[in-house]
């Protein structure tokens, strides 16, 4: 019986204490993963109902908007983007409860050959949307002037395969998991992150409706701590919280090797060790809005507009009003009154508040003695971390005296181990024009990487990019300099450049040996005529003058065709005034006699006589890359009545263009959107190297700041060339 009563106490408890617990909701923004690991932890260990509270985790589902299910209190709580600072900039009622990553977690994963942004014009991009997309990467796309209106963005299926079997060339993605599916499937890759670039867009922002917060403030600061305590449990015993995920939370059939890898890479983007779990970077929300705005806010429109934005518990509200009332009476109350007030206020709360306040010293004093050690330990691995980095990485002081550099730097510049920091001025590397280039460049509010001749101990000089950031410590400042060496790639491109060429040599010869063919059948004609009349006796001086005349007529025209065609291997050295209309007819007088002689027609309609700055030899051979494919299109397909259509103009935006038509049938679409790849081409049988248009789209957008397109009409291929005047 006593056991009975026991039983019933301890059964009518547990009831008891369930039902006095309130019930809150908590939104996540995607599926269950170990992205949410500190929510799991917080509910599965009990820190929720430690709490006071009954939370239920919801899973994402697609075509959510969780900005305005918060704000019609489907759900207490949400997690989602920097997006929610926008939003509440644009009078949305939201307010930031916690910020987790310290770190960009939305990437871009590309094909291994696109390194840049620029490479991908003209590539299928696979994202959410449109305002997703410019969120988190408007800001690297306009380092490289290019409006993200202008790219190809498809629906995002959320399905790495599509990656993986081409049928896109990049995808929007999440750092902590996505890389690993595709290491798993042996694909290869390139990641372009925004953090590289000194973005950071978080993505595992908790925030709340402001209703919520006023009407439940105790609340939702119990629902705030008992989260950070989730996530510090979480952080601390990862493996736990995988095995509580594989077996309750697997709603993905995700394999403990991904929740491993995808742990590690969550702990990387909280970095727990250098900042506070769910604290809030106040700065980090004055660069954001500067990014994700247009408007010049000033300093204090910026500060009412955090403030509103983050949520403060009912304590911090107090101490703000405290010390805002302190303001008001230190400008409203003479001074001595005002001294006589603070001091008084300064003895009431030091002696109600002196014994929690040695408590709170000494254990305070414990765990920065722990910090500290940790800190210690953090700057080593920090330290053999930039040494492992394979671009320079120099500090300079403020007269660019060098202060430190990495392994990698000392290497590079032919530094001896035991320098002295002292002896050693930027301008070792650089010249003073290009010293100034970098400070005018150090001044501008968005610094934009570029290339320069570098020239290290050892007075050697190699192309590299430069960058360089300031940075202000113990109230003096430094400037971070990194030098990424372009030797081999400078090397690489050269030699594909060589490549190129000597496969287009064969068949420009050839189209030399049929531009000299008539020529030398005419002189030999002549000469042969001359001869028999002399044997004869029937040759008179106006005849041998007239053949004579003819002779020269056509040795000046092979004479003019061996010039055009050293000029085309000439390197250029410098861009030079020209137009379109003397580029096409520059390319024609190599290639239209081989046209000519294979029944082609040209049709020319030039139209544009603008000039602009280029390299003409480079551009001449992009030119005659396309020309020499259609006719070897045109032939092989054996078109009745071939034709090649040339036309210049200038459009709406003030593009001087070129067009270049044939009635060849078109490129297949199947390879559409691979014949700029480099190897990609369909000549197997006849040894294509694949490096013409591949290289010709290189020439055009990297050397000649131009673009280069291609599409079919109802004949055939159209190739575009873009200048700008």
């Amino acid at each position: 019986m006593k056991k009975l009563i026991i039983f019933l106490l301890f059964f009518t408890n547990i009831l008891f204490s369930q039902s006095n617990l309130e019930k809150v909701s908590l939104q996540l923004h995607w599926k269950y993963q170990f992205e949410f690991a500190g929510f799991i932890a917080a509910l599965e260990k009990g820190y929720y109902k430690q709490a006071g509270l009954d939370v239920e985790l919801k899973e994402y589902q697609f075509g959510q908007n969780i900005i305005e299910d918060i704000l019609k209190n489907k759900s207490n709580y949400g997690i989602y983007n920097s997006n929610i600072l926008l939003e509440s900039i644009n009078k949305k009622p939201l307010n930031l409860i916690s910020s987790y990553f310290k770190r960009s977690a939305l990437v871009l994963i590309t094909k291994p050959e696109i390194r840049y942004p620029k490479d991908l014009l003209g590539k299928k991009i696979m994202a959410a949307g449109q305002e997703d997309f410019d969120l988190n990467f408007n800001y690297i796309f306009s380092l490289q002037n290019i409006n993200t209106k202008n790219l190809n963005l498809i629906p995002h299926t959320f399905n790495v395969q599509d990656f993986a079997d081409n049928k896109v060339d990049a995808m929007t993605a999440f750092i902590s998991d996505q890389p690993y599916k595709l290491d798993k499937l042996g694909v290869k890759y390139n990641i372009i992150n925004p953090s590289d670039f000194g973005i950071f867009n978080l993505q595992l922002e908790l925030f709340t409706s402001v209703h919520e917060s006023i009407e439940y403030r105790e609340r939702t600061q119990r629902f705030k701590e008992a989260s950070n305590k989730g996530w510090e449990y979480a952080l601390n015993n990862p493996d736990e919280i995988i095995d509580i995920i594989l077996k309750k939370y697997n709603s993905q059939n995700l394999s403990k090797d991904f929740l491993e890898n995808e742990a590690l890479y969550t702990q990387r983007l909280i970095m727990p060790k250098m900042y506070d779990i769910g604290s809030i970077d106040e700065m980090f929300l004055y660069r954001q809005i500067d990014v994700l705005t247009k408007e010049n806010y000033t300093l204090k429109q910026k500060q009412d507009l955090i403030e509103n934005f983050i949520f403060y518990s009912q304590e911090e509200l107090d101490n703000i009003k405290l010390e805002l009332n302190y303001s008001i009476l230190q400008k409203l109350i003479p001074l001595s009154l005002i001294i006589l007030i603070a001091i008084f206020y300064r003895q009431k709360l030091l002696s109600k508040y002196n014994e929690k306040l040695m408590e709170e010293v000494k254990k305070k004093t414990n765990e920065y003695k722990e910090q500290n050690e940790e800190l210690k330990n953090s700057n080593k691995n920090f330290s053999a971390l930039i040494d492992t980095a394979i671009e320079t990485i120099a500090i300079f002081d403020n007269k660019y005296n060098l202060v430190k550099i990495n392994q990698s730097g000392l290497n590079m510049l032919k530094i001896k181990e035991d320098y002295k920091a002292q002896d050693i001025h930027l301008t070792n590397f650089i010249d003073e024009i290009d010293l100034k280039e970098f400070e005018r460049n150090l001044n501008n509010s968005k610094y934009i990487p570029y290339e320069i001749e570098i020239k290290n101990l050892a007075n050697k000089n190699f192309p590299a990019l430069i960058s360089g950031k300031k940075i202000i410590r113990n109230a003096q400042y430094f400037t971070i300099v990194t030098f990424v060496d372009l030797t081999q790639i400078k090397m690489r491109d050269k030699f594909i450049q060589e490549q190129s060429k000597l496969a287009q040599m064969g068949e420009l010869l050839n189209m030399i040996a049929h531009q000299w063919r008539q020529p030398l059948t005419a002189i030999s004609a002549s000469t042969e005529y001359v001869k028999l009349k002399s044997m004869i006796g029937d040759l008179n001086p106006n005849e041998v003058a007239k053949a004579m005349d003819e002779v020269y007529t056509y040795t000046s025209h092979l004479s003019k065709t061996i010039n055009d065609f050293r000029d085309f291997y000439k390197e250029d050295k410098e861009k030079k005034e020209t137009c379109l209309e003397k580029l096409v007819e520059k390319s024609l007088n190599i290639i239209e006699d081989s046209l000519t002689y294979q029944n082609i027609k040209i049709n020319k309609e030039l139209t544009c006589d603008e000039t602009f700055k280029t390299f003409e030899n480079e551009v001449t051979q992009v030119i005659l890359t396309i020309l020499q494919n259609a006719e070897e299109v045109l032939i092989n397909n054996e078109i009745e009545n071939p034709q090649i259509n040339i036309k210049t103009y200038k459009d709406e935006n003030d593009y001087l263009n070129l067009s270049i038509e044939d009635n060849g049938g078109g490129i297949p679409k199947s390879v559409l959107n691979k014949i700029f790849d480099p190897y990609f081409s369909t000549k197997t049988e006849k040894n294509g190297t694949g490096l013409g248009l591949y290289f010709a789209k290189r020439i055009i957008e990297i050397n000649c700041d131009g673009i280069l397109t291609a599409s079919n009409n109802e004949n055939g291929a159209v190739f575009t060339l873009k200048f700008k005047k």
